[in-house]
């Protein structure tokens, strides 16, 4: 499907990138992380050039990302996909306070499975704070 819409629409399409995401939720809900890597970094890739740097469907795809490579045990680099996100999410809070909440939220389990307590629990505090408050 994903070489049909890339031949059909290009690879910077919003159908492409539907497949791309698909393609990465597959792999990751079967446990095929390594293979899911790559195609995350592709999706972010083609978000990014759809609606920009700090659009939320690639913050989305960052979180994704960071969540898979969190169960992976590759902290570092899910780390820095979450940071990426953090900021898109804050950028973007007062349209979408849920979506912050759950970046927060998905941030401070990582945090906790690399043993930074402290940290974690100010994210999880921020993620239940309310917006602007």
């Amino acid at each position: 499907m994903l070489d049909i819409r890339k031949k059909a629409f290009g690879a910077n399409h919003p159908k492409t990138a539907k497949s791309l995401e698909n393609l990465a939720s597959a792999y990751t809900a079967s446990g095929k992380i390594d293979m899911a890597e790559p195609v995350y970094e592709n999706l972010v890739a083609t978000r990014e050039s759809l609606g920009g740097l700090e659009d939320p469907k690639v913050a989305q795809a960052l979180e994704d990302m960071a969540n898979a490579l969190t169960q992976n045990g590759k902290y570092k680099k899910a780390e820095s996909r979450y940071k990426r996100a953090l900021a898109i999410r804050e950028k973007n809070a007062k349209a979408d306070p849920a979506a912050l909440s759950n970046c927060l939220t998905g941030y401070s389990a990582l945090l906790r499975k690399t043993g930074l307590n402290d940290e974690a629990a100010k994210m999880e505090a921020r993620a239940k704070k309310p917006v602007g408050k």
